[in-house]
């Protein structure tokens, strides 16, 4: 398997100002584990269709994941966003494709979001299909998303052992200070920030931590 591929985790989630501290909580982790962050936003070439550059950024990726957590309607035109839904559906089909070896992580909304009672299954409302998967959720928070995501990809057959120092408590606490290096990091490019840059404070910071195998 091309190492590039095997190290490869699509990330599809909203880009939005609101989800954007967990976006970055999700690359954090990810960069923590040893694997390289991809996303349809890291060409930024405006030539190649969006669509394309997502597929094939799925298929260079041995992994994929997916926050479904975005089911309520847009305040401004009164319409769900259907973008995270469409694109796990690719990496779905991608499982069962016999060229390619994927796996997938779906992310679903904790049930006060959707203000469903205590101990009801979320997608049983909006995606019913996804019943027979134990999918983990979250509230929309880098101390709820970080650990599902790092618990899920140190469980990977195929992912570089996890540094015993790596923890959902140490990424936690690392976030203050990697959103203070990505605050600097859009003063600079003037909120222009492209994708490998924040892939790149990700990279640089976890690398100067003293992540040893054997803490």
């Amino acid at each position: 398997m091309d190492d590039t591929r095997r190290i490869g985790v699509f990330i599809n989630c909203p880009f939005d100002n609101q989800y954007k501290k967990c976006q970055f909580a999700i690359i954090l982790t990810v960069v923590a584990c040893g694997l390289q962050p991809r996303s349809s936003l890291e060409t930024a070439t405006v030539s190649t269709p969006r669509m394309k550059r997502i597929s094939d950024a799925i298929r260079d990726s041995e992994y994929s994941i997916h926050d479904l957590t975005r089911v309520h309607s847009d305040e401004k035109s009164g319409l769900p966003r259907f973008n995270m839904p469409f694109e796990f559906g690719m990496a779905f089909l991608l499982t069962e494709s016999p060229e390619y070896s994927h796996d997938w992580l779906g992310l679903l909304p904790g049930a006060h979001t959707l203000d469903l009672p205590p101990g009801a299954h979320a997608f049983g409302e909006f995606i019913s299909d996804l019943a027979g998967y134990d999918l983990p959720s979250h509230d929309e928070t880098p101390d709820t998303i970080i650990p599902p995501v790092l618990a899920w990809l140190s469980t990977r057959q195929g992912c570089p052992p996890v540094p015993r120092a790596v923890t959902s408590l140490a990424l936690c606490e690392l976030m203050d200070e990697f959103l203070r290096l990505l605050d600097r990091e859009e003063t600079r490019w003037k909120d222009q920030l492209p994708w490998s840059q924040i892939v790149k404070v990700a990279q640089d910071m976890i690398a100067s931590k003293p992540w040893r195998t054997d803490a």
